[in-house]
């Protein structure tokens, strides 16, 4: 915090200093409110105002907001090949639970987002792991991202957390054109790891069960090339953009054993395993997307198409055969129309949004050879199959405001939203397990036992098929929004059908408040607000994909001979019925011009309730989704946005806040509603056995969060100096620690969890040159190279990323 207050007090004297230009106009991050015509209070960033240093996604852009919670694994020192975005959560809820729009067409996906695959976990046979954004947004393609996060209005649905409106640039009046090309590598970046796996990472090997894809990428090269233009064809603005991200890294083919093949080096490293070939992994991220406006004209239309597409090349340690390849696609079209009609504004929208998330496995089949060497004989051959989950959302909306008078107005509206969801498997994925026929063979002391010489023991079918649900979600939402004297108020109902859960809801919006001063540049709110989410194909796709699988096995284990016996289904999940979780919300707020800046603190108070977990009883081995989920999340925020001064022939200007947040939940140890609950499972806590209910919840939550950034612009506007300062305070976590050795169970402790504290640093210099603007850029991250300590597990740390550097050159034409 030392480094904080220094920065904060080099402010201050800066400011007191400081005269404003008055040529210069308050840059648009709207925090206070206006009149009656605006219903919410609303955090909009411009692309100036938005973090694109480090990852170049939308939840980097979003960081300087407040009531945004970027995932704490997000800039890690051991993944810095991952092009993949970070989640983020909005107060406290989960990731998946926003409601993430582009052009107001929402870009949520509703397959399985909380599947996550990281370094060091295995596929899914049954699922494909997403992401909570169908599109992955390029933020430098973005003019503007407006983010809802307390006190939306009646016409705002489909999220506990809150509403992010992304808005693509537009022709604005000039033709303009500009490409870029931004680089860093391993050698630029310096990593701060854990002691105890420094010779792993170094090795690009996690030293743990074989045939998990090693989480650890030491060597690595990122670029990120853009390419823009926006120009007007008749009475048609156009823009148009095209990103393409590209990541590779090294990672360990096959191991074998140390301690039986080489044993001094394993005396020289402690490692157990020892590397031995080794195979290069691309990922690849692409977006495109274009606008067109029809110019000229007494009524607003424009139709924005966007496209992106994810892949990440993997395989299976030790497996032969297992390479695989992830792929998110996302594409998305909205065509938007508003007019004036009396008293009434008219706008409607009509998207068509389609995604893709696949697992596309060179093999579809995974065999087991037990009698030989998993190390060196190839036991495993094959992988876990291909498999794809798709969705197709179409949505028509129209959202209308009429004036009933000086003081009052109506806002009332309805959304019919299709939603196509689907499981698709093109072909049978079958795992099988074999033996030898001499079961003295078993234990691998004979030497490999040939292919040829096992004998199936069993042989477990994925069918090929398609599982599909179509459900027609409605809404409609009516509000009054009013102004009597200073006084102003909102309230309103939305009613929902959720066709997916056969649900229907009603959330009432309410919130009022005063303005206060001669020129009303006070303002006072408060207000009480429900919300309910979303639902997803996870929790109906376990039950029916049972239909799909036969398993044929033998009656004796160690007999050839034995006759096989089949089985048709996998009765591991139960059917759900399920509410709709929803978030009740209360919230208070005070925002006023502080000299001649925006400034405001604001208080927010969520409780989830009905929220989704996984239940599983050890008794009868079967799990089910159900709604038994709370939770309880408090926020307090504190912001400061300034306009440009003018000081030492320079303009300056600072965007700061100071966000706390404190979050009680049932949700164990795990997160997202994948996470298992065991009734009759119990840990170890703290040298006590409780039931693992008890834990507190593993979560995005940091109880400070201090964001300053600082830009500098001078040399008529050729240089830019940009300063990021970024604190989060230290607090008390949850860490397993181990397992204990009496009982087999899990050991948890409460642990010390460190601040950190980076600063990043952006310089951006443009040469003067006719109609033409070349520029080099530099990026800093973690300027001071600070080690961080994010998050800590069973004794080891993990760090966020060192100091690296990013050169990036381009022009603007």
């Amino acid at each position: 915090m030392k480094h904080t207050q220094c920065f904060l007090s080099l402010f201050a004297i800066l400011h007191s200093g400081a005269t404003l230009a008055q040529d210069i106009p308050l840059p648009e991050l709207d925090v206070t409110a206006v009149k009656s015509a605006e219903v919410i209070p609303n955090k909009t960033l411009k692309n100036e105002d938005m973090r694109q240093s480090r990852r170049s996604d939308l939840s980097e852009s979003l960081s300087i907001i407040p009531s945004v919670r970027v995932s704490d694994t997000a800039s890690n020192s051991l993944q810095q090949s991952d092009l993949e975005p970070a989640e983020f959560s909005i107060r406290g809820a989960a990731f998946y639970q926003n409601n993430i729009q582009l052009d107001n067409a929402g870009i949520d996906s509703f397959l399985d987002p909380a599947n996550k695959l990281s370094g060091g976990d295995y596929p899914s046979r049954t699922s494909v792991a997403g992401h909570s954004q169908s599109v992955f947004i390029e933020p430098s393609f973005l003019s503007e991202i407006e983010v809802i996060d307390s006190n939306a209005a009646a016409s705002e649905g489909g999220f506990t957390g809150g509403v992010v409106k992304a808005k693509t640039r537009k022709f604005e009046g000039e033709s303009e054109f500009s490409v870029s090309h931004r680089i860093t590598k391993d050698s630029w970046s310096s990593f701060h790891i854990d002691p105890t796996q420094l010779s792993d990472f170094e090795d690009g090997a996690a030293q743990r069960v074989t045939g998990i894809p090693g989480e650890f990428q030491p060597s690595f090269d990122k670029t990120e090339t853009l390419i823009s233009g926006r120009t007007r064809v008749g009475n048609i603005g156009i823009f148009a953009g095209y990103s393409d991200k590209r990541s590779s890294t090294v990672q360990k083919r096959t191991s074998t054993l140390a301690v039986l093949y080489d044993f001094d080096y394993f005396l020289e490293t402690g490692n157990v395993f020892l590397r031995e070939t080794e195979d290069e992994l691309e990922s690849h991220s692409r977006f495109a997307t274009v606008r067109a406006d029809l110019l000229d004209v007494p009524y607003d239309l424009y139709v924005t198409l966007a496209h992106s597409d994810y892949s990440k090349d993997s395989f299976l340690i030790n497996f032969l055969n297992s390479d695989y390849t992830s792929n998110i696609k996302g594409t998305n079209l909205s065509v938007n129309f508003g007019n004036d009609y009396g008293a009434t504004r008219v706008d409607t929208t009509l998207a068509i949004n389609f995604s893709d998330n696949a697992r596309d496995s060179d093999s579809q089949t995974l065999s087991a050879y037990n009698g030989r060497n998993f190390y060196t004989d190839n036991q495993y051959v094959g992988s876990y199959g291909s498999l794809e989950t798709q969705q197709t959302v179409i949505t028509a909306s129209a959202d209308m405001i009429t004036t009933v008078n000086e003081v009052t107005n109506l806002r009332w509206g309805a959304e019919i939203k299709r939603v196509d969801l689907q499981q698709h498997r093109a072909q049978d994925y079958v795992e099988s397990q074999f033996y030898p026929e001499n079961l003295s063979d078993l234990n691998g002391l004979n030497g490999a036992v040939p292919y040829d010489e096992h004998y199936l023991y069993e042989e477990v079918t994925y069918g090929a098929g398609d599982i599909a649900f179509l459900s027609m979600n409605l809404a409609a939402y009516l509000q009054l929004d009013g102004m009597v004297n200073h006084w102003f108020y909102h309230g309103g109902l939305r009613a929902t059908r959720d066709d997916f859960l056969a649900n229907n809801n009603i959330a009432p919006r309410v919130s009022f408040g005063r303005y206060f001063g001669a020129d009303d540049s006070t303002r006072f709110e408060i207000g009480a607000n429900r919300y309910y989410g979303k639902s997803f194909l996870s929790y109906k796709l376990a039950d029916l994909q049972k239909q799909y699988v036969t398993t044929v096995r033998r009656e004796t284990q160690y007999d050839p001979t034995s006759p096989f016996e089949t089985f048709s289904g996998n009765d591991e999940w139960l059917e759900s019925d399920l509410d709709t979780p929803f978030n009740d919300e209360l919230s208070l707020e005070l925002s006023t011009a502080l000299w001649h800046s925006q400034a405001g603190i604001q208080f927010v108070r969520r409780e989830g309730k009905d929220e989704i977990r996984t239940n599983y009883d050890s008794d009868t081995g079967l799990y089910q989704y159900v709604n038994r989920g709370q939770s309880t999340t408090q926020q307090v925020d504190v912001y400061w946005r300034t306009p440009a001064y003018q000081w030492l022939a320079a303009s300056w200007r600072v965007n700061t806040m100071l966000s706390w947040t404190q979050k009680e939940s049932d949700q164990q140890y795990f997160s997202g509603y994948s996470g298992t609950e065991d009734a009759k499972e119990n840990v170890i806590f703290e040298g006590e056995e409780i039931s693992r209910y008890e834990l507190q919840a593993a979560d995005y939550s940091v109880p400070i969060r201090a964001n300053v950034d600082v830009f500098t612009t001078a040399l008529e506007d050729r240089l830019t100096l940009s300063n990021r300062f970024t604190f989060t305070s230290g607090y008390e976590a949850v860490s397993k620690t181990g397992e204990d050795d009496t009982t087999g169970l899990d050991m948890y402790e409460v642990v010390e969890q460190g601040s950190t504290f980076s600063w990043d640093v952006s310089v951006h210099y443009t040469l003067p040159m006719f109609n033409a603007e070349p520029y080099v850029k530099v990026d800093v991250v973690n300027l001071t190279n600070k080690s961080n300590v994010i998050r800590a597990e069973e004794g080891v740390q993990l760090f966020g990323i060192g100091r690296q550097f990013w050169l990036e050159f381009g022009i603007n034409i």
